[in-house]
């Protein structure tokens, strides 16, 4: 197991910012799509026991 923590962003945040985060040692997993993610998988990523959780304006 990692001791890494992880943080999900529900969008891109920007290269320096995602980059800063990996390089502190964090465990970043951004969210892809051109739409903002379901509710469901943001439901489902808070569940599985994340650390941090990046929104934005746009999520559900």
């Amino acid at each position: 197991m990692s001791d890494k923590k992880r943080i999900f962003a529900t969008s891109r945040i920007g290269d320096p910012a995602e980059n800063r985060l990996r390089e502190c040692g964090y465990e970043l997993e951004v969210f892809q799509g051109p739409e903002a993610p379901p509710k469901k998988l943001i439901i489902e990523k808070i569940k599985s026991g994340i650390d941090g959780l990046i929104t934005t304006l746009r999520d559900p």
